[in-house]
C-alpha cells in the first residue's frame, strides 16, 4: 500500500519523461520517495529531481539507498 506521494508541476510548454530508473519509492521500508523528470524539448536535456525524506526516517539510511 503506497502512502503519501511526491509530485511536480511542469509547464505545458515543456515535454518530459518520468525517469522511472532514477525515481525510487521504498514501499515496505518507508524512508523516502523521489521523482525525477527529463525535460526533452530543449537544446540540452534537463533533469529535475525531488527527494522527500520521511521526518522519522534515519537520514544515513535514506542516503545509503541512493548509493
Amino acid at each position: 500500500m503506497k502512502v503519501g506521494g511526491v509530485d511536480m508541476y511542469v509547464s505545458d510548454r515543456y515535454e518530459y519523461v518520468v525517469r522511472e530508473d532514477l525515481s525510487l519509492f521504498e514501499e515496505y521500508i518507508y524512508i523516502f520517495e523521489s521523482l525525477f523528470l527529463e525535460i526533452t524539448n530543449v537544446r540540452n536535456k534537463i533533469f529535475i529531481g525531488e527527494v522527500y525524506r520521511v521526518p522519522n526516517a534515519n537520514c544515513q539510511e535514506s542516503i545509503a539507498k541512493y548509493d
